[in-house]
């Protein structure tokens, strides 16, 4: 066994070792809250559907009504980042007249797969989530995202610095935001709204599917989904973190091997669809869409990257696009658009056919309706 291989494991039990024993204490102290379900946004193709949810000690959040004070922020937050995971738990799911039951991990979280028994319900769609053991039987309703066929291309974007103002390249910056402000307060890029609901609608109404690939941790689920109703930015499943510790994890799995994982999944869930890439200059997402490209020539059918970053970075960024526009590369020539504006991404994608004229008028129109803005 490796040294890395022993470290990691050692950690993992004194992790399990110290949730059981606050586990134990809590369920003496009676402090134990009422278990719940936290399902997470599923995708789905042909043959079947798949979802994450969690399982937690019930909490009382803010609803996307509530206008939360400073303090009630920084207090929400610190209860989406210190929740109770209940390990273990089974899990029963119903989907289209079958059931199946799945066990959650150490953390509370569990994964569900199952197949279809009849032809795709396109759209949105539901999955029925209960516990096992509970005596209610209370169910939990679960959305799965299943494109329609119309779909001419999907969307794989990133969240932080690219639709969410985050600071994220500082470290003290984006705490601040993440803390001080709320699913309201938090403010989109100028124009973001109107290009990704552009993006979905394609050129007439071809309901394109959009996915949310993040290193957000799973606790900021409910935060990043309340935030995109309110500005209007449509939805569509979330791929986050879990930055616990597992017997073969020590540390969460960086940024880049996390978003070309989901990546990968994404390319082979729907193997007859091509997909636009957004993400921003902060976090090595030029680096990582190029590597997709590499592996999926065929796939995409361009990237757009926001300029969040100092000159320097930005050189680095504007070498990457002259490489992946030389035809005949590895890269063929996919087109990587570095800007600062999403007007300026969404003249891109009209110029190629990705969305209509009308729309590039309505993006202008936001941007320019929301320019001063700032999560400052």
């Amino acid at each position: 066994m490796s040294l890395k291989s022993l470290l990691t494991q050692t950690a993992f039990r004194g992790e399990t070792s110290f949730d059981e024993i606050r586990q134990l204490l809590r369920k003496r102290l009676k402090l134990n809250g009422r278990p719940q379900i936290v399902p997470y946004f599923g995708f789905g193709n042909e043959h079947g559907i798949q979802l994450r949810a969690r399982v937690l000690e019930a909490r009382e959040m803010s609803s996307i009504e509530s206008d939360d004070s400073i303090w009630e922020n920084v207090w929400r937050t610190y209860q989406r980042i210190n929740s109770h995971e209940i390990p273990h738990a089974v899990v029963r799911a119903h989907f289209e007249g079958q059931s199946a039951e799945f066990t959650a991990d150490e953390e509370g979280y569990v994964t569900i797969t199952m197949p279809r028994s009849g032809p795709a319900q396109h759209g949105r769609e539901t999955v029925q989530l209960e516990l096992a053991d509970s005596p209610t039987k209370s169910q939990t309703p679960a959305v799965v995202f299943t494109p329609n066929p119309g779909a001419t291309f999907g969307v794989i974007s990133d969240i932080d610095d690219t639709i969410l103002q985050s600071k994220a390249t500082s470290y003290v910056q984006a705490a601040h935001l993440m803390f001080t402000k709320n699913h309201r307060t938090r403010l989109p890029f100028a124009g973001v709204a109107a290009f990704y609901r552009a993006l979905q609608r394609g050129l007439g109404d071809a309901s394109n599917p959009l996915f949310y690939v993040s290193s957000s941790p799973w606790n900021l689920f409910d935060m990043l989904t309340d935030f995109m109703e309110i500005q209007d930015i449509p939805h569509g499943p979330l791929f986050l973190k879990d930055y616990g510790i597992t017997e073969t994890t020590l540390i969460s799995s960086g940024h880049g091997i996390h978003k070309t994982t989901q990546i990968d999944l994404l390319l082979a869930t729907y193997p007859e669809l091509p997909f636009v890439l957004l993400g921003d200059s902060g976090q090595k997402d030029p680096e990582i869409y190029a590597g997709v490209i590499d592996k999926h020539p065929d796939r995409i059918q361009a990237i757009y990257i926001r300029d969040v970053t100092s000159e320097q970075r930005d050189r680095e960024v504007e070498a990457l696009v002259k490489t992946t526009a030389r035809h005949g590369t590895a890269r063929h020539g996919v087109p990587l658009v570095f800007t600062a504006t999403s007007l300026q991404a969404a003249e891109h994608a009209f110029s190629i056919g990705l969305i209509d004229g009308a729309a590039v008028d309505q993006i202008a129109k936001e941007t320019s309706d929301n320019r001063p803005q700032t999560s400052e």
